[in-house]
């Protein structure tokens, strides 16, 4: 059976200790020897670009959109990447619904021509403020509406990833697994750790001292 492996990671733009979390992403990056990668918070300007420092000597296909300006330098747009070792014949950035807040996120659409068929690959990053599920349940629906648009049938099934920034038990959440509707609309996706996953599965520990929320202005 044909499998496909996916890393995805929110990179934390470049505040902390980008340099340490440069040479680890590198390394795993290098360990792992992913097919495919959706990245978030990654920067891009024209005095710096991170992906192509994150990349440098990988064999990828990239593709970058940054929806918003990154608040520690306007210069740089902040957003999502996706990199494939197999050629990107599609890419388009969708915004999603924000509800009048700042900050706009975006869901990277991508086509994949991999040895095994087209495959349809996501990659997203939603508003992060614990109290705006409301608005992470209207950018769920959108993202769901979009990839069954997009959807050809002799597509592969589609891969979503992204920092969700919201708990499996979330309302935004169980509406991607299908169990629960979203102002009577639904969809269904599996997912991966639930599936096939080891561990905890935590990805917002508190052992971090550079666990915090940045608040909007």
């Amino acid at each position: 059976m044909a499998s496909v492996s996916v890393l995805t990671l929110n990179i934390w733009n470049y505040e902390g200790p980008w340099e340490q979390r440069l040479a680890l992403i590198r390394k795993w990056l290098g360990l792992l020897d992913p097919d495919l990668v959706g990245l978030q918070e990654v920067l891009s300007g024209n005095a710096y670009d991170q992906a192509a420092e994150l990349f440098e000597g990988f064999d990828y296909h990239r593709e970058y959109s940054g929806p918003m300006a990154y608040w520690n330098d306007p210069s740089l747009k902040f957003g999502n990447l996706v990199a494939s070792r197999w050629p990107i014949t599609e890419a388009a950035p969708l915004l999603l619904p924000m509800a009048g807040l700042p900050d706009q996120r975006v869901l990277l659409c991508t086509r994949i021509r991999s040895p095994h068929g087209t495959l349809p690959f996501y990659t997203t990053h939603l508003t992060s403020k614990p109290e705006h599920g409301y608005v992470r349940e209207q950018q769920v629906k959108a993202i769901g509406e979009n990839i069954l648009a997009r959807h050809r049938d002799d597509d592969l099934p589609a891969v979503l990833c992204g920092d969700f920034n919201a708990a499996p038990d979330s309302a935004e959440m169980r509406y991607l697994r299908g169990l629960q509707s979203l102002d009577g609309t639904s969809t269904f996706m599996l997912d991966a750790f639930q599936v096939a996953g080891e561990g905890e599965g935590c990805t917002f520990t508190r052992r971090t001292p550079y666990r915090s929320y940045r608040q909007y202005d």
